[in-house]
C-alpha cells in the first residue's frame, strides 16, 4: 500500500508540468491490467474486467494549478465508452474518488473534462477520499507551487 501511494503521488512531483504522455513515459509504471490509457493530460492504467484504472499518471505545474477553468462536476465514461458508471456508485457508501485530482486540472476545459473520466474514478470511502486523500492532494499541490518554476 505505501509502495502504490509512493507512485501515484510521487510521479506527478518528478514529471513536471509537461502536456504529452511522452514526457513523462519514462516514468510509467507496468499495468496488470494490460490497457494504457492516454488522454491529452494524464494516463491510466485500466482494468476493464473492474470498470476502475490501477493508477494514474499526470504533469502538475504551477499553470495546470493556477488555471481559471472551474471543475467539471461532470462523471462520464470517456469517449469509447470504458470506466464504471455513476450508477455503480450510487448507495454504494463509496465516493467517485479522482485519482488525478480534479484542482490539478484548471488548465482549460479539455483537462478539467477529462478528470471528470470514469477511468480516473476509483471507489474510496468518503472519510478517506474527503480526509487523508484531500490533505494529501493539497500538500503535494502546496509543495509543486512553492518549488516549481
Amino acid at each position: 500500500m505505501k509502495r502504490l501511494l509512493f507512485l501515484l503521488f510521487l510521479i506527478p512531483i518528478i514529471s513536471f508540468g509537461q502536456e504529452n504522455y511522452k514526457l513523462y513515459e519514462d516514468y510509467l509504471p507496468s499495468s496488470k491490467c494490460g490497457e494504457i490509457i492516454h488522454y491529452k493530460y494524464y494516463s491510466v492504467s485500466y482494468c476493464d474486467e473492474n470498470k476502475i484504472s490501477e493508477w494514474g499518471i499526470h504533469n502538475v505545474s504551477k499553470e495546470s494549478l493556477r488555471g481559471i477553468t472551474p471543475r467539471s462536476r461532470v462523471y462520464t465514461p470517456d469517449d469509447k465508452g470504458r470506466g464504471a458508471t455513476s450508477d455503480d456508485y450510487r448507495h454504494s457508501g463509496y465516493d467517485r474518488g479522482h485519482l488525478v485530482p480534479a484542482a490539478d486540472m484548471k488548465l482549460n476545459e479539455t483537462s478539467s473534462c477529462e478528470v471528470g473520466y470514469m477511468t480516473n474514478m476509483t471507489p474510496q470511502k468518503p472519510a478517506f477520499n474527503r480526509g487523508v486523500w484531500s490533505l494529501l492532494e493539497s500538500k503535494l499541490r502546496e509543495k509543486t507551487v512553492c518549488t516549481r518554476g
